[in-house]
C-alpha cells in the first residue's frame, strides 16, 4: 500500500474494524463532548477517546469512537513510512451520507444500505442508524449512471467524489495526532503554493527587467552612436567601454554569467530533507568576507558553494543527510562545519558547507 500511495496528492483516511464503536445517541441542544462520550461509555476520560459525529436530526446522532491509542499506533506507522499527505480522517462508511441523492438514482434515501461490516439505514435522504454486521455478505449495489460501483470501495470513492465536490468531510476530532498531521499538511500546501506564487511573481519582475533594460540599452546605443560625433562623446564612451569592461570581470570572477541553477539546488536539497532536520538559514553562492585592503562597495561571491545551517534532534540524522547529498553528481564535496547539541532532550544546531561541481 505505501508503494501505491501517491505522496503528492491529499489522501483522505477512512477508519473501520475492530476498535471502532459507532452508536446511535439522544441529543440536547448545548451539550459538551464529554456528555455525548459518556452516553457511550459512562465515566469515560475524554482525553483517551477521539470520535466522530454523524448528524441525523436535531434530537440525535450518530456517534463514532475510538480510543487514542489505536489511533497513535497507526498513525505513528504512516508518519515513519512517509505518509504525511493526509488531509482529512474519518471513522466509518458515513461519507456515504453525501451522496445518497446521487446513488442509484436517489433510490437508496430510504432504504437499508448492506456493506461490508456494516448494515445503513437511511431516512428523509440521510443515514438515521447504523448496525455493525460482520456476517451479511448480500452487499447492496451501487451505481452512479451506469457505472456499477462494488460495496468494498463504496466508502473510499464516497469520500473522493465528496471531497472533489468541495464538500466538507465530517472529520474524526479530539486526535492530537490526526489534528497535527493535517495542519502540517495544509502548512505544506500553502508553502509549496507560497513558492511557486514567488517564483511567478520573480519571473514577471525579471521579464519586466528586461524589457526596461531593452528599451533603454536601445536608448543608450542611440545616444552613443550621436556623441560619436565628436570629442567629448567619444571620451565618454571610453570611459562606459571601461566600466563595463570592469562590471563584466567582475561577472566572470564570480560565476554570475553562467546559467543560474540556484532554484535547482535548493529544490534537489529540499527533496531529500529527512522529517527529523529543519533549515534555518539558506546561503547559495554566499558573500566574500572583505580583505582588509578591500573596496567596501566591492563584493564578491563565493562561487559553487552552499552553506546550510538548521537543527535536528540526532546527528546522525545530518551525517546521514550529508551522505545522500554526496551521492548527488552535481555535488562535488560536503563537509560538516560544525554541530552543536547542549542537551539530549533538544534539537542541535548544525552547519554544513557544500562545494559544487
Amino acid at each position: 500500500i505505501i508503494k501505491l500511495i501517491d505522496k503528492k496528492i491529499p489522501l483522505i483516511i477512512t477508519l473501520n474494524g475492530k476498535g471502532i464503536l459507532h452508536k446511535k445517541i439522544n441529543i440536547s441542544e448545548n451539550e459538551d463532548d464529554k456528555s455525548l462520550l459518556g452516553k457511550v461509555f459512562p465515566n469515560a476520560n475524554i482525553n483517551e477517546f477521539s470520535f466522530q459525529k454523524t448528524i441525523i436530526n436535531n434530537n440525535s446522532m450518530i456517534l463514532s469512537v475510538v480510543r487514542n491509542s489505536v489511533i497513535e499506533n497507526i498513525f505513528t506507522q504512516l508518519s515513519n513510512k512517509g505518509i504525511t499527505n493526509i488531509s482529512s480522517v474519518m471513522l466509518g462508511p458515513f461519507s456515504i451520507n453525501l451522496m445518497l441523492n446521487v446513488l442509484n438514482n436517489g433510490m437508496l434515501t430510504n432504504s437499508s444500505i448492506i456493506l461490508p461490516g456494516y448494515t445503513l439505514h437511511t431516512a428523509n435522504g440521510s443515514i438515521s442508524d447504523v448496525i455493525t454486521n460482520i456476517e451479511n455478505q448480500n452487499y447492496t449495489d451501487f451505481y452512479i449512471a451506469d457505472s456499477k460501483i462494488n460495496a468494498d470501495t463504496i466508502t473510499s470513492f464516497s469520500s473522493a467524489f465528496v471531497a472533489l465536490n468541495g464538500n466538507k468531510l465530517n472529520s474524526i476530532e479530539n486526535s492530537a495526532i490526526i489534528s497535527n498531521i493535517i495542519d502540517d499538511y495544509k502548512q505544506k500546501i500553502k508553502f509549496e503554493f507560497n513558492g511557486w506564487a514567488l517564483l511567478a511573481i520573480t519571473l514577471l519582475m525579471l521579464t519586466i527587467n528586461y524589457f526596461i533594460f531593452n528599451h533603454y540599452w536601445n536608448v543608450n546605443t542611440g545616444i552613443n552612436n550621436q556623441l560619436s560625433f565628436n570629442q567629448s562623446a567619444i571620451q565618454n564612451l571610453e570611459l562606459l567601454k571601461k566600466e563595463y569592461q570592469e562590471k563584466k570581470i567582475f561577472l566572470e570572477q564570480n560565476g554570475l554569467l553562467e546559467s543560474s541553477k540556484t532554484s535547482f539546488y535548493a529544490d534537489r536539497l529540499a527533496t531529500d530533507l529527512p522529517s527529523s532536520i529543519q533549515w534555518t538559514e539558506l546561503y547559495i553562492h554566499p558573500i566574500k568576507k572583505k580583505e582588509a585592503n578591500q573596496d567596501e562597495n566591492v563584493f564578491a561571491f563565493e562561487t559553487k558553494t552552499i552553506f546550510i545551517s538548521g537543527k535536528s534532534q540526532r546527528s546522525i540524522d545530518v551525517n546521514d543527510w550529508i551522505k545522500n547529498i554526496k551521492a548527488k553528481n552535481w555535488v562535488k564535496d560536503v563537509v560538516l562545519i560544525n554541530y552543536f547539541q547542549d542537551t539530549k532532550n533538544e534539537k542541535g544546531d548544525f552547519l554544513i558547507e557544500i562545494k559544487l561541481n
